[in-house]
């Protein structure tokens, strides 16, 4: 058996919401002539637990402006240039020049909408995240979703969740997944499953693996502005697998880019190319 140290297994949470439980970062100048987009990024451990979550605001705007924006940060930093941003309590004040400025505030380990709980088993016994690098058997991946209660039910019930996670063609064989999508990524294999608006749930990824290494899931909230009045539900699920099938398309044609003169397979997306 492989003894060598295991890599960690990161997992990231991407939700495009303003989650309950934290103060949300809003524009004070609702007059200026701008547009503003925030998404919050979370990073897990590799048994679900929130590390950390941060908030990467954009401005945009024709002219150059002098900014006030609301959040509980602990810090901020711009990720655009040299222009200073100014932290005072839960205020910060920028000015940007014309056209796009991001910056990101940390808002340490925050709550979020959904609690996740990832649970590793090898040949049938529980197996810690840190010691799977390297082993090889049967492997079993549970990811359990519930709704947090400290937090807003607003976005546990009106967005839905998107997992996904990428696994090397050479190390991961016999893939199942029940009620997810898989497809080839080039070499390797996309495995995604999107879990519905207030919706609790358990999830599992089983695989015949060798030397295992695994970059982690990702995570997704999207809201999903479905009308359910008269809608046939076999119509409805439908939909949802196009909608998994297009994110499958989407990481693979991330990945040929990336890797494009070294893939071994040609997938669709580079064959439409």
């Amino acid at each position: 058996m492989n003894k060598r140290r295991a890599k960690p297994l990161y997992i990231i949470m991407i939700a495009a919401l303003l989650a309950a439980g934290f103060t949300p970062p809003a524009a004070a100048e609702a007059a200026a002539a701008y547009v503003k987009e925030e998404i919050i990024y979370a990073n897990l451990a590799a048994d679900g637990a929130v590390n950390d979550v941060y908030v990467v605001n954009m401005f945009d705007s024709e002219q150059a402006l002098d900014i006030i924006d609301y959040g509980a940060y602990h810090s901020v930093v711009n990720l655009s240039g040299s222009e200073p941003l100014t932290l005072t309590g839960d205020t910060v004040s920028l000015h940007k020049p014309a056209g796009k400025l991001y910056y990101q505030g940390d808002l340490g380990a925050a709550q979020l909408p959904w609690l996740i709980a990832v649970r590793y088993y090898l040949d049938g016994q529980p197996i810690e995240a840190a010691q799977l690098g390297g082993q090889s058997g049967q492997l079993t991946m549970q990811l359990e979703i519930k709704r947090n209660a400290g937090v807003n039910a607003l976005y546990f019930d009106n967005y839905a969740l998107q997992i996904s996670g990428t696994f090397d063609g050479e190390k991961c064989a016999g893939i199942t997944a029940e009620d997810a999508t898989i497809a080839a990524a080039g070499a390797d294999k996309s495995v995604s499953f999107i879990v519905l608006a207030g919706e609790e749930t358990t999830l599992e990824c089983s695989a015949t693996v060798t030397d295992f290494a695994f970059s982690g899931w990702q995570f997704a909230g999207i809201s999903l502005a479905l009308s359910i009045d008269d809608v046939d539900s076999g119509d409805f699920m439908d939909d949802i697998r196009r909608l998994q099938d297009g994110v499958i398309e989407l990481e693979a044609t991330i990945y040929c880019e990336k890797k494009r003169s070294s893939c071994a397979t040609a997938c669709s997306s580079c064959m439409t190319r």
